[in-house]
């Protein structure tokens, strides 16, 4: 899509959107103003609008509890951690059993991502991490510095530790954060130095943890081996463009996606490695129509999806083969169509007559 626009007027009461995330079949927009939701992808409501908490970083659902950080405004004030065991009608003020430090220099700090793994729920953050033993209503900061990030394959632990004063770390923790030590072994140029700095920030997907890494031929993703204790290469060619830095990683049916600063989305070839997901030309007709709809596109297409007006999914074909559809049983109306290939994507509308 080339824009996006909503009209509802939730949208007229909320500020900068600081995370979308999506927890089952809802999307939740944590904003500077609070947290706004949608089933449909639609029609947005509050979700997370008290008073004296505005600016969320993140919200996640840990078993029956949904668990939301704040960012702090200032250096001076905490962050502070809420969570709903009523499906998200009030949410209650965590507490913590120590003072969270601010980030470096006295700079604010504030939450950016929870996650659970063996029984525990983690808090990753702009100036080190927290861990709570009861799904999310106690909660203990246990330090670390301020940069990189925490991800979990649901048995360890691994992050990359920046202090911004050029100590830096990749490490791992098989014990949920209580003890961490150095990961190296595997990544190119290695040879068992106690510094080493060629590597980025760490990601997890699928159960699978990578950290991106880069030596004099080439920007790649690398993946733990929890087993042995090592970095090793990907089965699959995993070049990443050199053009700007990640923002996030994701794993979609079993393919890998990458945000790039300004770049827009890369997803993996396995011949040639990480490349520009490309908008490309399609035509629909006839449009409007009444039993039978063809298309024209300068790609092959793997999926089709349908969806109605409300966003949700009407039909999907997968290994397409055919250049037309039978809309027969389609109730008169507008509807959207998604054309998809690994490198490729394509969107429109019809008129079901």
């Amino acid at each position: 899509m080339d824009s996006f626009k909503s009209t509802h007027p939730i949208f007229d009461r909320i500020a900068e959107v600081n995370k979308i995330e999506v927890i089952g079949d809802s999307i939740f927009l944590c904003t500077r103003s609070g947290i706004v939701g949608s089933a449909d992808g639609f029609s947005f409501s509050s979700i997370l609008k008290q008073s004296g908490i505005g600016n969320m970083g993140c919200i996640a659902k840990i078993g029956d509890t949904y668990v939301a950080g704040t960012i702090s405004s200032a250096g001076n004030r905490e962050p502070e951690m809420y969570y709903s065991t009523d499906d998200k009608k009030t949410f209650t003020k965590a507490t913590f059993t120590n003072k969270i430090s601010f980030g470096a220099g006295g700079t604010a700090n504030g939450f950016y991502n929870i996650f659970e793994s063996n029984g525990k729920v983690f808090a990753d953050m702009f100036g080190g991490y927290a861990r709570s033993d009861d799904g999310g209503k106690t909660w203990t900061w246990l330090g670390g510095t301020n940069g990189g990030n925490i991800v979990t394959d649901n048995k360890v632990l691994v992050r990359v530790s920046d202090n911004y004063f050029g100590t830096r770390s990749l490490e791992i923790s098989e014990n949920d954060g209580d003890d961490w030590t150095k990961m190296y072994e595997g990544l190119p140029g290695y040879t068992g130095q106690s510094t080493f700095a060629l590597y980025g920030n760490v990601y997890s997907a699928d159960d699978k943890i990578y950290v991106e890494v880069s030596d004099a031929s080439s920007r790649r993703l690398m993946m733990l081996d929890v087993t042995n204790k090592k970095w090793v290469e990907t089965s699959e060619s995993s070049v990443i463009p050199s053009v700007a830095n990640i923002i996030s990683l994701v794993s979609v049916k079993g393919v890998l996606y990458i945000s790039l600063v300004n770049e827009g989305v890369y997803t993996m070839d396995e011949e040639v490695g990480f490349v520009a997901i490309e908008k490309k030309s399609l035509s629909l007709y006839p449009n409007p129509t009444t039993s039978e709809l063809k298309w024209k596109t300068d790609f092959q297409p793997q999926s089709i999806t349908i969806y109605n007006s409300q966003g949700r999914v009407i039909q999907s074909f997968n290994e397409v083969d055919f250049q037309s559809i039978s809309v027969t049983n389609l109730i008169q109306g507008m509807y959207f169509i998604e054309f998809k290939s690994n490198q490729s994507v394509a969107t429109s509308s019809f008129v079901k007559r």
